[in-house]
Parts: C-alpha cells; sequence; structure tokens
C-alpha cells in the first residue's frame, strides 16, 4: 500500500482538492487565500473556479 504522500488520492480522486484528473487542465492555479481567487481570474482569460476546500 502507498502512502497518501506518494499516491494522493482517494479513489480516483485527489484528496487534497477533490478533483478527478480528467476534470484538470495542463495548468493548474492554487491561489491560496480564497479572499484572491477573484483577483486572479481578473488577469486570465476563460478560467473558471472548480472548487473550494
Amino acid at each position: 500500500m502507498k502512502s497518501s504522500a506518494e499516491e494522493p488520492k482517494i479513489g480516483e480522486k485527489m484528496y487534497h482538492i477533490g478533483l478527478g484528473f480528467g476534470v484538470l487542465s495542463g495548468f493548474v492555479l492554487l491561489p491560496g487565500d480564497p479572499g484572491r481567487v477573484d483577483l486572479v481570474l481578473s488577469f486570465l482569460e476563460g478560467s473558471r473556479v472548480l472548487c473550494f476546500k
């Protein structure tokens, strides 16, 4: 059995963001502070929020 550090998934979803690999694109930003999300989105065309944890 692999540790969560080696295999950070629960089922087919990554445990820290709750999303599966088919949902993600080639680039992902994790802004940290939820208050920064709208600011970051304002600079990126065609971006979207996938989840909050």
